[in-house]
């Protein structure tokens, strides 16, 4: 178990109309995350009773390699067109791992 390791959880609360789109979105973005150097795992759901809720849960070998993923261009673009497709500002918290079953 690293001490470095970083983990993200994102809460997404798509606008109905567009709930599609982000899903879209939300799946190339998970496809291009796993591709970085330093991503674990990049898992995203949905929840199961309300199709308009996403969650991302990601996990990064070291600070560092989450601001490099923070820095990427396709993930700034997301950001800045998030707004207009979300009912509520994106929620993300940062979690450092203090323990495993691993």
């Amino acid at each position: 178990m690293s001490e470095k390791q970083v983990t993200v959880n994102s809460r997404i609360h798509a606008l109905a109309d567009v709930q599609k789109d982000v899903e879209q979105a939300l799946l190339e973005i998970v496809r291009l995350a796993r591709a970085e150097q330093g991503c674990i795992t990049f898992d995203l759901h949905r929840a199961v009773d309300d199709p308009t809720q996403f969650w991302i849960s990601e996990c990064w070998a070291s600070q560092d390699a989450l601001l490099q993923h923070l820095s990427k261009p396709y993930l700034k673009a997301w950001l800045e067109r998030s707004t207009s497709l979300v009912a509520e500002p994106i929620e993300i918290t940062q979690w450092k791992l203090i323990g495993s079953s691993r």
